[in-house]
């Protein structure tokens, strides 16, 4: 029986070409609370501004609970987090990322603040995958919680420290 030569191109385009697949953000260990030398007010007001001064969104503040919430929408996810990548397509392409951060302030005494910070991301990643044929070019998409890098806990801390 005689194959036909297009129909075998087919048929292995569509099995080996346009593969693509994700591979999950790393587990990283992170510095994620430190003791401040300086009183409860002051890394109070002092986490405050730095909140600001990197136009992070204050969702909730309670000064009484030592609780503060924000939040920020990325255009470049590497400085903050890890989502993790589509290999075997083009060029990553990260939409609604961003993360939601959590710093629990505690007073140690009075020259002395115990700060925690939490930070969780998310973000949608696609990569465009070219395939052999037009037939088998395809969009890769993952939706995927992503990881701290720990940037902007070791920046928090040493904003406290060195202010």
């Amino acid at each position: 029986m005689k194959i036909n030569r297009f129909f075998l191109f087919l048929i292995f385009s569509f099995l080996f070409g346009g593969c693509a697949s994700y591979t999950p953000p790393k587990s990283k260990e992170i510095k994620r609370s430190d003791l401040v030398p300086i009183s409860y007010d002051k890394a109070w007001n002092d986490t405050v501004e730095f909140l600001a001064l990197r136009n992070l969104t204050i969702d909730k503040i309670e000064k009484e609970s030592g609780l503060i919430n924000g939040s920020a929408t990325l255009s470049d996810v590497s400085e903050y987090l890890d989502c993790g990548k589509i290999t075997g397509g083009g060029e990553n392409r990260y939409d609604n990322a961003g993360f939601r951060i959590s710093v629990i302030l505690r007073e140690k005494n009075e020259n002395n603040t115990n700060v925690m910070v939490t930070v969780v991301g998310a973000a949608n990643i696609s990569a465009f995958s070219w395939g052999a044929t037009i037939a088998t070019n395809y969009e890769k998409r993952v939706s995927t919680s992503c990881h701290s890098t720990g940037v902007i806990e070791e920046d928090l801390f040493s904003y406290l420290n060195n202010k």
